[in-house]
Parts: structure tokens; C-alpha cells; sequence
């Protein structure tokens, strides 16, 4: 009796009567999973993603939007090596002694000591997965050494370079993502293994209690739910736009060259040496670098409101009868903005013509 090989579709390779599918990153899928723990994101809000458990560890701000969630800045913790390696050089520089070879080993890896490098590293994994249940974990060093033992004040020590990025890490991915801590609905955290300080740290860098997600299928079950009833996603220019606020920092540097343009145009205009016959004017004389200078600030202020026009029609709640803007309309709004703030050209600094005078001069 033999098996009959799966049917497959005629151009993608793909089984005959399955969906197409659907990517999902890991930190949606570990915000999806937390849901079915009793978390709750409302539509529009935003939450905090850690992944410690990985190399280098990653932070991530997601907004809650209708079938998913949307990504608004993610920063890695990728200053210092993985916590493996922390462990093992604070390891081997308490347990052994300063004219250890072991310890060139560790700090100048090569390919001579590779094999017993590795050992060492699976050892310090398998300690600090032991401690993750237990105070004491050993560590076996090369023989003829003796065995090490750690603990979890040990891994905290080692993992004092990663812990001292987590404050400053925070504040930049939350102003990139323009969020503030007091508007993350939920924070929530992929711990690493025998490491709670990191939940303290992260808590007081975000002012709030972090989730802990430490199931080891967590990942798998997060997609699963958030790819049941998935549907595709409209067409890039059709995409419902994220909302913006408008930040007094965003028109600092669009009023400043408005105003320097402004001082300059005013400079040129009242310092200006004018010549006048009885009441008529005849010449004028100006710094042309001043009016230059003052029509290029003015065409930069004409290109910053362009920028800045489609960040104020998206800021604020929008009303029940306003429709959400799309990529298309975006476009084609910024374009209008740089059409109407574009400046008229400086006016021409040439002379106008004398008028006839009313008097003749008699012949000589």
C-alpha cells in the first residue's frame, strides 16, 4: 500500500487548498501571545516589546491596529557581547589565577582553543539554566582545573554592561517611535534565563511592570493566533495612515528660518540707499547676498511646512465624519503644501527709467 505525495499548486509549489501565508514578527508575536494570558490592548494602543533571550537583545514598540499590530521603532542592545560570554570572563577571571593561560583564551579566541572555548560556553548555558530553578549552579573549567560555581548575584555582576544600556535605550526608541512611557498600555518581556534584574531595570526605565513571557512556545502559539483569520492587507497607496501628534520641537526649526528669512528680507529693505530726483525714485542700491540669502532661508521654510503640513492633518483624534488619510492623499497634500508656501521671486534691484522731465533746457 503506498502513499499518495501531496498535490501542489501549478506556479508557487504550494499544497492545493492551503492559505497563503502570512509573516509575523516575533515581537507581534509575543504582544499576540500575552493577550491570551488576560493582557489587554485596546485598538490604537501601544506596548513595549523586550527580547532578552536573544543576541543582542531587542526592544520594540508596537501600536494595536485593527488585525494586527504595526511596528513603530524597534533598537537593539548591541554594545556588548551576548550574556554567555559575559559570565564566562567573569568566571574564569574569579576562578583562576592572573597567569592562567585560560584566561588569554577567553579574552584573544582563536582557532587552537576553539574546542574547549565551546565546551565552556555550553557549561555556562547549562549553569545559568539551572539557576534559573535553583540558587547554585557548577560550571566545569578545562581540567585540570577545579569546577566553578556561580550564582545568580554572579550573572547580575556580568550582565552590568547590558543592564546599563536598558535606561538609555528606552528613552530613544520611545522619542523615535514618538510615544511616551505613560501612554505604553503594557510592557512585555522575554526574560533571559537566571537574569531578573533586567526586569527591575526595565521597570524603572518605563514606569511600568513588565509582563513576563517565558513560555517556550510562546513565539509559535503568538502567530498562530494572530494569523487565524488573516486577511490581506490593502495596497500601499490605499494603506490607512498611522496618527502622528504634532510637537512644538517639530515647528522650533520651521519658525527660526522663517524668522531669520524674515530678518534678513527687512535688513536689505531698510538698509537700502535709495536716490531720489525731487519726489520721484530713481535708483536703489542693496545687498544682493542679503536677499539671496533671505530668498533661500524662505525657499527652506517653504520645504519645511511642505514636510510638516501632512504630520498637523494627522495629529490629533480624528472626528466620526473625517476620513483616515492614505499613502495616496498624503502625497498628493504634501505636494500641494510646497506649491502654495513656495515664495514669489525676490523683486529685480534694476533701476526703474527716469521720468521725462517737465522743464526743456534752452539751447546753448
Amino acid at each position: 500500500m503506498g502513499t499518495t505525495p501531496p498535490r501542489t499548486s501549478g506556479r508557487g509549489g504550494r499544497p492545493s487548498g492551503l492559505p497563503s501565508p502570512a509573516l509575523v514578527t516575533a515581537p507581534a508575536a509575543l504582544a499576540a501571545y500575552a493577550t491570551t494570558l488576560g493582557l489587554t490592548l485596546p485598538e490604537g494602543s501601544c506596548v513595549l516589546v523586550c527580547q532578552a533571550d536573544r543576541h543582542p537583545a531587542t526592544l520594540t514598540v508596537l501600536q494595536a491596529v485593527g488585525d494586527g499590530y504595526r511596528e513603530l521603532a524597534t533598537q537593539q542592545l548591541d554594545g556588548t557581547p551576548d550574556l554567555d560570554h559575559l559570565i564566562t570572563r567573569r568566571v574564569v577571571h574569579t576562578a583562576t589565577a592572573d597567569d592562567d593561560p585560560l584566561r588569554a583564551a577567553i579574552n584573544q579566541p582563536s582557532d587552537v582553543n576553539a574546542e574547549g572555548r565551546l565546551a565552556l560556553l555550553e557549561s555556562v548555558r547549562t549553569a545559568r539554566n539551572l539557576l534559573a530553578a535553583q540558587d547554585r549552579a557548577p560550571i566545569l573549567l578545562p581540567a585540570p582545573r577545579q569546577p566553578a560555581v556561580i550564582t545568580r548575584e554572579d550573572v547580575t555582576i556580568a550582565a552590568q554592561p547590558l543592564l546599563d544600556q536598558v535606561p538609555g535605550a528606552v528613552d530613544g526608541l520611545l522619542d523615535a517611535a514618538d510615544v511616551d512611557k505613560e501612554h505604553l498600555a503594557a510592557v512585555i518581556l522575554r526574560p533571559a534565563h537566571a537574569l531578573p534584574a533586567l526586569t527591575d531595570r526595565l521597570a524603572q526605565a518605563t514606569g511600568a511592570t513588565p509582563a513576563l513571557v517565558d513560555h517556550p512556545h510562546a513565539l509559535a502559539d503568538g502567530a498562530l493566533t494572530l494569523t487565524t483569520g488573516h486577511q490581506p492587507g490593502p495596497r500601499a497607496a490605499a494603506a490607512r495612515l498611522p496618527r502622528v501628534r504634532l510637537r512644538v520641537s517639530d515647528l522650533t526649526g520651521t519658525l527660526l528660518i522663517g524668522a531669520c528669512s524674515l530678518t534678513l528680507l527687512l535688513q536689505a529693505v531698510l538698509t537700502a540707499d535709495v536716490t531720489t530726483v525731487l519726489t520721484y525714485v530713481v535708483g536703489a542700491r542693496t545687498s544682493l547676498p542679503q536677499l539671496g540669502t533671505a530668498g533661500a532661508l524662505a525657499m527652506l521654510t517653504a520645504f519645511a511646512v511642505a514636510h510638516l503640513a501632512p504630520t498637523t492633518w494627522l495629529a490629533g483624534t480624528p472626528a466620526a465624519s473625517t476620513t483616515e488619510p492614505t499613502t495616496g492623499s498624503l502625497i498628493r497634500r504634501g505636494y500641494l503644501a510646497a506649491a502654495v508656501g513656495a515664495p514669489s521671486p525676490p523683486p529685480s534691484t534694476d533701476s526703474p527709467p527716469a521720468p521725462p522731465s517737465s522743464s526743456t533746457t534752452p539751447p546753448t
